[in-house]
């Protein structure tokens, strides 16, 4: 807590600060002041939650002086001293709620009790006004959720909620209403922080003559309705979503759709449904893109076509093993359906994930590792369908065009034996007992001799290429933040956590935790 003393005697300020134990009361910050005047001036600087003052003082008395800082600070908590015995200051002490009334010359400990009395009254004051705030809130964000569904049929409820939103807020009209909805790829575990900045954006709003209401829907979605009583200006809006963006940047990536401006409560809804169906086209623009346009309102008129052939194409070249073909159709998609107005985001998810599982299947087909591939056929149904953005899926789908072509070529290279071994390797790596005995019999050579041959053609142990797969895997398991790094270590085939780590360290120079914390800052 932050204190002040205010006294016109420089003895009875230094008598009080050398001579009592303020980090006991929870007090860490003291500053001082030699009058009225002064004391008020210092106040509104530095905001003290208690104020010590003499009552006698030049230019202002103590009085006059907290009367003042109540304006402005109006749960600050006062402590009086006086060496006169004057009812008219007594008087005045108790109207301003003085937590005590001290007679000088000053007695230590009628001092330090009334230092408690102060402390205790603040902890108080503090616990009301985060109750209130925490209210405050609820009734906001309440009415900022109704405001997302239809007034027909939720009129009742949505007239309460202004009616107590008023109550604790002020009177206000509603006369127009702009919904933006804010979605945040990586949201906060904790929501504490995305309220503080949206209270900032709310204490920003102020300046603009505007109220603001905000809440979350499934922790990735904010949704923010800004009303008054003119109609938003486009030079408003842009100045309230630029300072979205930047307040909320630490977040990481995210979107900003603004749905067109409405007259009246009753049509918020109409808003917000109009930013929601710019967030459906979103995932076609570049991530940290504010969106106001309208999207193409006649998509079920638009062919798909184009897309289906490129796929189809897609397809035929791979099959082929054509891979200028390949990354010629994977480009053609890309100018496609970059910042794509006309097919919906469900459908190009589904097509690309058609694609995906073309790459997997023709890994298997042609005996090749997964590499930095999908595992299996649901984790890419999975990852496509909760993709953030076109542009990360489709450089997704060419670093995997790019990546199985690089090992088609290494492995024309290769005779049979050797892709029998990586084979083996690939799909028994998480099994701790793999060692060079089961492959050589796996393969029915002798342990030296399988040695000898995977040298000479890789020009790596087999040992050292166990670790590079085992460690490749790792690699992608720490960048999903919902494996564990606990249980990395068995899903790679080892046994011993520590060992796993020292030897992760030795491969890659970092550890674990410092590789996924790279990993998952990009």
């Amino acid at each position: 807590m932050k204190l002040l003393i205010v006294d016109d005697e420089v003895l009875t300020r230094n008598g009080l600060i050398t001579s009592i134990d303020w980090e006991k009361f929870g007090i860490n910050e003291i500053y001082e002041a030699d009058d009225g005047v002064n004391g008020l001036k210092k106040a509104k600087q530095v905001e003290p939650d208690i104020v010590i003052c003499d009552m006698r003082m030049p230019r202002m008395d103590g009085v006059e002086m907290m009367e003042n800082i109540e304006k402005f600070l109006p749960n600050v908590t006062s402590v009086f001293m006086s060496g006169y015995t004057d009812r008219r200051y007594l008087k005045s002490a108790i109207a301003l709620r003085a937590v005590n009334y001290i007679d000088k010359p000053i007695q230590k400990k009628e001092m330090e009790e009334a230092i408690k009395q102060a402390v205790e009254e603040q902890s108080r004051v503090r616990a009301r006004a985060n109750l209130d705030a925490s209210e405050r809130h609820q009734i906001a964000s309440r009415l900022a959720y109704e405001l997302t569904l239809p007034y027909q049929g939720n009129k009742e409820e949505v007239d309460s909620c202004f009616e107590k939103y008023t109550e604790r807020y002020g009177p206000c009209k509603f006369d127009y209403v702009t919904t933006v909805v804010l979605r945040l790829k990586n949201p906060p575990i904790v929501l504490d922080s995305i309220t503080d900045a949206a209270i900032k954006l709310r204490t920003y709003t102020q300046t603009l003559n505007l109220r603001m209401i905000f809440t979350e829907k499934r922790v990735s979605y904010i949704i923010f309705h800004f009303f008054g009583t003119k109609k938003h200006t486009d030079a408003i809006i842009d100045n309230i979503t630029c300072k979205m963006s930047e307040l909320f940047s630490d977040f990481g990536p995210m979107y900003i759709t603004v749905g067109n401006t409405e007259e009246g409560i009753s049509n918020a809804c109409e808003s917000y449904a109009n930013a929601v169906l710019k967030l459906q086209n979103s995932f076609f623009f570049p991530v940290g893109s504010i969106i106001k346009k309208d999207p193409a309102q006649d998509w079920g008129k638009y062919k798909t076509e184009d897309a289906d052939r490129l796929v189809s194409e897609f397809k035929s070249a791979l099959n082929d093993k054509n891979e200028t073909a390949t990354l010629k159709v994977v480009n053609e998609l890309h100018k496609l359906l970059d910042n794509n107005t006309k097919y919906l985001q469900n459908h190009i998810k589904n097509l690309y994930s058609v694609m995906f599982v073309e790459l997997f299947e023709a890994r298997k087909r042609n005996h090749l590792s997964s590499g930095s591939n999908f595992t299996d056929k649901e984790g890419i149904l999975d990852a496509v369908d909760n993709g953030f953005s076109f542009g990360e899926m489709h450089k997704r789908l060419e670093t995997e065009t790019k990546s199985i072509f690089e090992d088609l070529g290494k492995s024309s290279n290769e005779n049979a034996t050797i892709r029998m071994i990586k084979d083996y390797i690939g799909a028994h790596y998480m099994d701790p007992a793999l060692s060079v005995k089961t492959i050589s019999e796996y393969i029915s050579f002798s342990a030296p001799y399988a040695c000898t041959v995977f040298k000479n053609a890789t020009g790596i142990t087999l040992n050292q290429y166990i670790t590079d797969v085992r460690m490749k895997k790792a690699k992608q398991l720490l960048t999903d933040p919902r494996n564990k790094i606990s249980d990395i270590s068995a899903l790679v085939g080892y046994y011993d956590g520590n060992y796993f780590g020292k030897l992760f360290k030795k491969y890659t120079d970092m550890s674990p935790s410092e590789y996924r914390e790279l990993a998952t800052d990009k």
